[in-house]
C-alpha cells in the first residue's frame, strides 16, 4: 500500500512540475507572491477556469465564493479572501458584480500572452 502512495506522490510531484513549467513567467512570478497551499490552489483552480473561457471564446468567467471554498476545504469568506487577493495582485479584474439569487460575480483572468 505504501509504495502506491510513493508512487502516486512521485507522479503528482512530475505534473505539478510540469504545469509549472508551462506557466507563463508572469503568472510564475504571481504563483511565487502567494504565501499560502490554499492560495495556489486556488490560483491553479482559477486558472484552469480561465483556460476554459479561452476555449469557449468567452471573455469572462464565473468564480462562485462558496463552490472554489468547497474545492480548497475552506469558507467561503476564505476563498472570497483568496478571490479578493488574486484581483488586488493584478491576476483577475472583476468584470461583474455579484448579484444574489442572479449572477455570480465574474472576472477576466489579466495574465495572458
Amino acid at each position: 500500500m505504501f509504495q502506491h502512495l510513493e508512487d502516486f506522490r512521485a507522479a503528482w510531484s512530475g505534473l505539478q512540475k510540469k504545469w509549472i513549467k508551462e506557466l507563463l513567467s508572469v503568472e510564475r512570478h504571481a504563483l511565487d507572491s502567494l504565501a499560502t497551499e490554499k492560495g495556489r490552489d486556488a490560483f491553479r483552480i482559477i486558472r484552469s477556469y480561465h483556460r476554459l473561457t479561452r476555449l469557449e471564446k468567452a471573455d469572462d468567467f464565473a468564480i462562485v465564493r462558496d463552490n472554489l471554498g468547497a474545492r480548497l476545504g475552506i469558507s467561503g469568506k476564505g476563498a472570497g479572501g483568496i478571490r479578493d487577493k488574486l484581483e488586488t495582485l493584478g491576476v483577475l479584474k472583476r468584470t461583474r458584480n455579484y448579484q444574489p439569487n442572479k449572477f455570480s460575480a465574474r472576472y477576466r483572468w489579466l495574465l495572458s500572452d
